[in-house]
């Protein structure tokens, strides 16, 4: 290679590098900006937004005639039409999940969107298995959660529709309120629409297309008059004395009547019985529901607590709330199983299946260890 050669290649070479590096540079601010854009920047500056959903039935959208009808779909149609945005969502969103169990999966799922938005959808199931007191407790570590996870995202709370326990609602307002959350009540939104509930929903709890399109059409006002700003930082507790770890036990007592398969304790016989020994005042269990479920008894430290029912349409595992609110300390946690299951002959799945038994500790804002 001559040398006028050599010069030629080394000062295209040369600004290559040069214009590499420009367009680089010119590039990191933008980067910048965007990274450090609040939500309504976002949205008005037509940017993808991000966002995550944690939740119930409702949450995923069930009694939707299709995915298209669901709350979350026609939301995206709705920001696209009104400020030309795309949106990417992530959903972590069962049917019957209380925020316990959003709790346990948002701590153990990865986040795949540097989320804007995070969406949280419970209180219906909630109600079912503790009470006020306690679900706050439960719904502020999941707010907690969310913003360690999501610390620039904001958080949309809703109160659902079908909530009528009104000490369940103001929880959420109230943990919203502190958190700087946005909380959306789904019965006024119903309420002011002049249509009758039957119109909106698939079902007594479940809105329909119509149902969801005015959850959609909600979600875009208050988007609408969304403020410019940051998304409030954590503060300091409302309700607990600190963020409890849950802790997972799968090493039992004792069991008669199950068979190891991994990662579950499996039985299909009627009065098999398995038994764990926990720290804390909430317990839940990781479970395998499906079609062949069957019905178990839980006891606490030998005395009868409740009945769980394993049976589901589908086989899914799941993170179920057991006991929440008592006694601080050592517990003996036994199942004993008081039906055979087998709905469905052939289905290669037994009537219950334990992983192990979560617990954690969750003390109340100023109660001593």
């Amino acid at each position: 290679m001559t040398s006028i050669t050599k010069r030629k290649t080394f000062l295209i070479l040369t600004s290559l590098v040069s214009a590499i590096a420009i367009l680089l540079l010119s590039l990191k601010p933008d980067t910048a900006i965007m990274d450090d854009q609040t939500l309504y920047e976002k949205l008005n500056n037509g940017n993808t937004i991000y966002y995550l959903v944690v939740g119930d039935s409702i949450g995923r959208g069930a009694g939707a005639e299709s995915r298209r009808d669901s709350w979350y779909a026609q939301l995206e149609r709705l920001i696209k039409k009104r400020y030309g945005a795309d949106m990417q969502g992530q959903h972590i969103s069962q049917s019957g999940a209380t925020a316990f169990e959003g709790l346990y999966k948002l701590k153990n799922t990865e986040l795949i969107y540097p989320a804007d938005i995070i969406f949280l959808v419970f209180g219906e199931n909630d109600r079912k298995y503790m009470e006020p007191e306690e679900f706050a407790k439960h719904y502020e570590l999941l707010v907690r959660e969310a913003k360690v996870r999501a610390p620039k995202a904001e958080i949309i709370t809703f109160i659902e529709s079908p909530l009528a326990v009104q000490e369940f609602a103001n929880q959420i307002q109230a943990v919203s309120s502190h958190y700087g959350a946005t909380a959306i009540d789904m019965r006024k939104a119903y309420r002011q629409s002049g249509a009758e509930v039957k119109s909106l929903n698939r079902d007594q709890v479940h809105p329909n297309g119509k149902g969801y399109e005015l959850y959609a059409k909600t979600i875009l006002q208050t988007l609408d008059e969304f403020p410019n700003r940051k998304a409030p930082s954590t503060k300091e507790a409302l309700y607990v004395q600190e963020d409890a770890p849950l802790h997972v036990t799968t090493s039992i007592e004792t069991q008669q009547g199950f068979l190891y398969k991994e990662p579950y304790w499996t039985t299909g016989k009627k009065g098999s019985s398995i038994r764990y020994k926990v720290q804390g005042n909430t317990i839940g269990a990781i479970i395998k529901r499906n079609p062949n479920g069957g019905m178990v008894d839980v006891f606490i430290d030998r005395r009868y607590y409740r009945t769980i029912n394993t049976n589901w349409p589908l086989v899914k595992e799941r993170y179920i709330i057991i006991a929440a609110g008592i006694e601080s300390g050592s517990h003996q946690i036994e199942f004993i199983t008081n039906d055979h299951g087998h709905r469905f002959n052939g289905l290669d799945e037994k009537p219950f299946q334990l992983a192990g038994v979560i617990s954690a500790t969750i003390n109340s804002k100023g109660t001593a260890e």
